[in-house]
């Protein structure tokens, strides 16, 4: 039999997907963070003040520069892939996180407004499933075990490359 899609009990198990979510891209992201500062050999307060304060697209825009200069062709491919898919993950978080949640028309099931891609303008309901939620949290887990993997194929960089750090005036 399928469940009521509007009672009270349903909408608890979004709830909790959703929180649950949230706690798992911020694991994602702090293992980000914690990952950049790892190879480049950042101390905890370089950390702190400048990877955390970064935006995930440009911690991902700066891991995969660090792979292309440093990784063989291969293994920059592997990492371009995962900060790819962290990419699309992180999109689709701000979606759930930033969209409207209303009840979609036809069935009153609950659904988020989303104004991402096509839908950037008029917005477009798309239905929430607690199901479709938790394989989305199940990905996010894989995703981190992924990045921690893939860790081992970074060089530690103890010295920034020569020119970085210069004043203009040199």
């Amino acid at each position: 039999m399928a469940q009521d899609q509007t009672s009270r009990t349903y909408l608890d198990q979004i709830a909790l997907s959703l929180g649950k979510m949230v706690i798992s891209c911020s694991n994602l992201e702090h293992d980000l963070t914690m990952a950049i500062a790892q190879i480049l050999s950042l101390n905890e307060v370089q950390e702190r003040t400048l990877v955390m304060p970064m935006g995930i697209s440009g911690k991902l825009t700066l891991l995969n520069r660090i792979a292309k200069d440093y990784l063989t062709k291969d293994e920059y491919k592997r990492v371009t892939n995962i900060t790819d898919q962290i990419r699309k993950a992180a999109d689709k978080r701000n979606d759930l996180i930033h969209g409207v949640y209303v009840h979609a028309e036809k069935d009153k099931s609950a659904a988020v407004l989303s104004f991402a891609g096509a839908a950037r303008i008029k917005g477009a309901a798309v239905k929430l499933e607690p199901r479709e939620l938790e394989l989305f949290i199940v990905n996010l887990n894989w995703l981190q075990r992924e990045l921690t993997h893939s860790l081992p194929l970074f060089p530690k960089i103890e010295n920034a490359p020569p020119g970085i750090g210069r004043r203009l005036s040199d």
